[in-house]
């Protein structure tokens, strides 16, 4: 004798018998499991988020339960190298989706993702660089030939501008990522893996090709998405000297640093900037800035030793200023007893006193030290080991 059908066993029957169909909702009341490919496509929603250990498991997932895909096993594959480290199971995945990619591109798809992915698999992960190349230009050919034009969100044109810089036109390349910047600004879900990349690509493009006015612009907003790049804040602060922007170059070196080192790095060029924008220091001047390093260097020696004498004479002749201090007077005090001692009475503290105004000889002087080594720092110099080296930290920070 059978067991007796349980009351959610007779209530699926009876759904079926009637010709219904479970509802998504009812289904997973019913314990019915999610199917593979719903949770490729929770897993995606994820990895476009920059969720890279929450995708990686409903990637996981979702091959468990019998979904595949060029695009599924590259994105499995990069999760597992950035959040577990897990190189050969990475390069596994990665193996298994190109022959998958490599069937998706026969087709006409509307997405240049295939052509990304399987280019970023032979020049990253198999270290093919011909092959990909030949993959990326191929992807290259399909968008000027009119291929993706309702590809138009940020993570696509990311992808077009990564197919042009593997198929080696840096300055299309450029075009692309800049499109694929103002698509991120105003998308709701930005992929930030893709904007903090098409942002490093454009600061640092610019950088080379000494715009650092766009430089500027574009490290600013990198900067902006992520902050904790303490590398590139350094540079963006040089860019930004560079180009002459001084007030903004020492807001950015102030803070955000998350290493002492680079903090450091960066305490040295914001007080060489403050002082000379305090200063209100000229422009450089045009002998300076022909002086080779050689002869710059001297000139700041030079520079030094100048303001170093001044300085000490200014602070000799303050001292000599000030009032020697008065002695504890001696004066008779009664004590309950009615006996009268002597005690000493402390004197009055001291007025402060206020050293001059520099002379216009230290402001000249000023002006010189810190617009030379403004210039070494606009020639792309760190100072900190340079001032140390000649013994110049008293004067940049007194």
């Amino acid at each position: 004798m059978g067991q007796r059908p349980s009351r959610h066993q007779i209530l699926i029957s009876a759904l079926i018998l009637a010709g219904g169909f479970l509802a998504p909702g009812l289904a997973l009341a019913l314990g019915s499991a999610p199917s593979g490919k719903q949770l490729a496509a929770e897993g995606q929603k994820l990895y476009d988020e920059g969720k890279f250990g929450e995708a990686l498991l409903k990637f996981e997932q979702a091959i468990k339960a019998g979904a595949e895909g060029g695009d599924l096993f590259y994105q499995t594959g990069y999760c597992l190298k950035v959040v577990r480290q897990d190189q050969e199971s990475s390069r596994q995945y990665m193996t298994r989706a190109a022959p998958l990619l490599e069937k998706a591109l026969e087709g006409k798809g509307a997405s240049p993702a295939p052509y990304y992915y399987l280019a970023a698999i032979y020049t990253v992960e198999l270290a093919d660089w011909e092959r990909g190349s030949a993959v990326a230009k191929r992807g290259v050919a399909q968008v000027e030939g009119g291929a993706f034009k309702k590809a138009t969100d940020g993570a696509s044109l990311f992808q077009i501008a990564r197919l042009y810089t593997i198929a080696g036109d840096k300055d299309k390349a450029i075009a692309w990522y800049e499109r694929s910047a103002a698509a991120f600004d105003s998308a709701k879900a930005p992929n930030r893996e893709y904007r903090v990349a098409a942002l490093l690509q454009l600061a640092t493009y610019y950088n080379g090709k000494q715009d650092f006015a766009r430089a500027s612009e574009w490290f600013g907003r990198l900067l902006a998405v992520d902050p904790g790049r303490d590398a590139e804040r350094i540079t963006a602060g040089m860019a930004m000297t560079k180009a002459e922007r001084y007030a903004e170059a020492a807001a950015i070196l102030r803070t955000g640093f998350l290493t002492d080192e680079m903090a450091t790095e960066a305490n040295y060029l914001v007080r060489v900037l403050d002082r000379y924008i305090a200063l209100q220091g000229p422009a450089v001047p045009e002998e300076v800035r022909k002086l080779d390093e050689a002869g710059l260097s001297q000139a700041i020696d030079k520079a030094a030793a100048t303001l170093g004498g001044i300085r000490q004479k200014d602070e000799e002749e303050f001292q000599k200023s000030i009032p020697p201090p008065e002695e504890p007077k001696t004066v008779w005090k009664a004590t309950k007893s009615g006996q009268r001692i002597q005690v000493k009475v402390p004197p009055p503290e001291p007025a402060p006193v206020t050293p001059p105004p520099p002379s216009a000889e230290r402001q000249a002087a000023e002006k010189e030290f810190f617009g030379l080594l403004l210039e070494y720092v606009r020639r792309g110099h760190l100072i900190r080991e340079f001032c140390l080296g000649k013994g110049l930290a008293a004067l940049i920070f007194r």
